[in-house]
């Protein structure tokens, strides 16, 4: 494997793309009947050997928010270790809907994690990112959330050269959650869905 390596000359990607889905076989498998003493040495063993994105995506990915969610503030920081945190910021996001930061690291983790997603040059990266941190606002945060984060996504929708089609898709996925969430807590047709912030009024 080594001589196939070197000959091949591949790259840090190359061979994590290659160890990708055995790692993700394996984190299945232990999620499968995962406790939280299995996460903490997780954790602890990752940390020895950190920046490994890749591994990093494939532990948020397998297993269930209820696991992570107490290691939410751990986890952005092992993120922000890696060359890829806009997409394992959406991917902690989406798992954390299921269960959300503790109460004290609510605020402070949509603050961190959105100072580096606001920042994004990429506005389809920057929306793929907006879709699952509005999943999680209208999940575990109130409405002033939402509707900030909805004055931060017309900005940039405002600042792109043009809408093609993945952005649409994007911008559908935003609007879907919010308007599925409407219907589970009515004060949004009052709040959000009326305000001028809504994309539906800024961009049609």
């Amino acid at each position: 494997a080594v001589q196939y390596y070197t000959q091949t000359e591949s790259t840090e990607s190359d061979l994590q793309a290659i160890h990708a889905p055995g790692v993700h076989w394996l984190m299945k498998s232990i999620a499968l009947a995962a406790t939280e003493q299995h996460v903490d040495l997780l954790f602890h063993q990752y940390k020895q050997y950190a920046e490994n994105s890749m591994v990093l995506e494939q532990m948020v990915t397998a297993f269930p928010g209820k696991l992570l969610a107490k290691h939410t503030m751990a986890l952005v920081q092992l993120i922000r270790q890696t060359n890829h945190k806009e997409e394992l910021f959406r991917c902690l996001s989406l798992k954390l809907v299921e269960a959300p930061p503790p109460a004290h690291d609510k605020l402070v983790f949509l603050n961190e994690v959105w100072s580096t997603i606001t920042r994004l040059d990429d506005v389809h990266a920057y929306l793929r990112c907006a879709a699952a941190f509005v999943a999680l606002l209208v999940a575990h945060y109130s409405s002033r959330e939402v509707v900030i984060l909805l004055k931060d996504v017309v900005r940039h929708l405002n600042a792109a050269d043009a809408m093609d089609a993945a952005l649409f898709v994007s911008l559908e996925r935003v609007m879907e959650v919010i308007i599925m969430e409407a219907r589970r807590q009515s004060h949004y047709f009052t709040t959000i869905i009326p305000s001028s912030e809504f994309l539906v009024r800024r961009l049609f």
